[in-house]
């Protein structure tokens, strides 16, 4: 994860105005409430509970740089918390509340905790219907931010289980 406290436009390129926007991105929270277990390959251990501490951390760095918004790329819990679901979206979206504006594409751990009704209308309440888990925004004039649902035709929620 990249937290910078300066824009990247201004790290990279040395520029001196300032930016159009700000933005913070975060992939695969994948939390769940349980201990620290091995991957799916047994070979490196995964942290569930940590991933939160982190989310919370980087969204805090987020809000102290007054970012426009944040973007987390899909797969906020694992699939290890589907017993508990409601209550590990209530941590993640507690960790996520100190940024104002997030978006949050579908991912396939997110399709095997929740069904599409449920990501709709817990997460995922910009976009048109269950059925269309997909929208665009415009942040600046002249850009234009697409959040994609790759699921929309997939196998993935046919196999979760309740």
């Amino acid at each position: 994860m990249l937290l910078a406290r300066t824009p990247l436009c201004c790290l990279c390129f040395g520029v001196e105005q300032a930016p159009l926007f700000r933005f913070g991105v975060v992939a695969d929270v994948q939390f769940a409430d349980i201990g620290d277990g091995p991957n799916y390959a047994r070979t490196r251990t995964r942290r569930y509970r940590q991933s939160l501490e982190i989310l919370r951390e980087a969204s805090g760095v987020w809000s102290e740089g007054q970012v426009d918004f944040c973007v987390e790329l899909g797969d906020l819990l694992d699939r290890k918390a589907v017993s508990k679901r409601w209550l590990a979206l209530a941590s993640v979206k507690r960790a996520m509340s100190s940024v104002h504006e997030w978006h949050v594409p579908v991912g396939n751990h997110d399709l095997s905790v929740f069904n599409r009704d449920e990501l709709h209308g817990a997460l995922l309440h910009r976009a048109p219907s269950p059925d269309i888990l997909y929208y665009d925004w415009r942040p600046a004039r002249g850009f234009r931010c697409c959040v994609l649902d790759a699921y929309r035709v997939s196998v993935v929620e046919e196999g979760r289980r309740t």
